[in-house]
């Protein structure tokens, strides 16, 4: 099918953008709901993508993270200024993808 290829091929795409591809593309026009029904009838739901940085394991990377690492010992811990950041990340990355749980009831003894 047309709209499980193009997810399949560029999962991070917004309904929106899954919608105007199908107007350029196909010239078919769908509402945002009617694809977001789609989706959740062919178990296919967002999912939030974990990002592991690429360059994270190059030697010269990895050198300096040793070097930065080995330097926290110098740190004073009452001259330092801590900063929770855990609610202002924004810029996560989200995808598509086939969810392959059961749709049936679950025995007592399990979860999802």
């Amino acid at each position: 099918m047309v709209v499980l290829d193009l997810v399949e091929t560029t999962p991070d795409l917004t309904l929106v953008e899954v919608q105007e591809r199908l107007m350029t593309e196909r010239s078919e026009r769908f509402g945002i709901s009617t694809i977001w029904r789609f989706f959740g009838g062919h178990r296919i739901t967002l999912n939030k993508k974990i990002g592991h940085a690429v360059e994270q394991d190059r030697p010269d990377v990895l050198k300096r993270r040793r070097e930065w690492f080995e330097d926290q010992v110098d740190l004073e811990p009452e001259r330092s200024i801590f900063i929770d950041e855990a609610g202002g990340v924004r810029n996560s990355l989200y995808g598509w993808r086939l969810n392959i749980r059961p749709a049936g009831p679950l025995r007592s003894d399990c979860r999802r």
